[in-house]
């Protein structure tokens, strides 16, 4: 499994669409919006770097964002 966190920027006034959106995305198991440097944070789990590339392509089609970063979870031993 590949677990990440995905963030995002959106325009002013989408964060909620946006949030609601993301969440429908297959593999995000939560997403909130946050206040700070980002707006959106999700959490991810899916099986492959695949599917998280085809998750971010997912994210950035949708209306108001403008930016997504991904952080790598290091594997628990």
């Amino acid at each position: 499994m590949v677990n990440a966190y995905v963030t995002a920027k959106v325009n002013p006034g989408t964060e909620g669409e946006a949030r609601l959106r993301i969440s429908k995305l297959n593999g995000v198991k939560k997403a909130s919006v946050v206040y700070g440097d980002v707006d959106i944070i999700a959490e991810v789990e899916v099986r492959t770097l695949l599917e998280l590339g085809e998750l971010n392509s997912g994210m950035r089609r949708i209306p108001g964002i403008v930016k997504t970063e991904t952080y790598l979870c290091k594997k628990e031993r």
